[in-house]
C-alpha cells in the first residue's frame, strides 16, 4: 500500500505523522509523494507505525514510478 494511501485511511496529516516517527513534516510529505525514500530506520519505523501496511516495497516501487 502507498503510504500516501494509508496517510488518508488513517486520517493523519504530515504532521502528525512527523511527531510520531521524530522528522519534519515536510520529510514525510517527501515519502508520501515518493520524491524521497525514507533512510532504513524510518523505513522500519513505518512498517511498525502501519503494522506492515506499508513496507520498503511500497516504498520503492512508488519511487521507480517517479523516475
Amino acid at each position: 500500500m502507498q503510504f500516501e494511501t494509508w496517510l488518508r485511511e488513517q486520517d493523519l496529516t504530515y504532521t502528525e505523522v512527523a511527531k510520531r516517527l521524530k522528522c519534519s513534516r515536510p520529510t514525510v510529505k517527501y515519502w508520501a509523494s515518493g520524491k524521497h525514500m525514507p533512510r532504513p530506520r524510518f523505513l522500519i519505523a513505518i512498517a511498525k507505525l502501519t503494522d506492515g501496511d506499508v513496507t520498503y516495497d511500497d516504498f520503492f516501487a512508488q519511487w521507480k514510478r517517479q523516475q
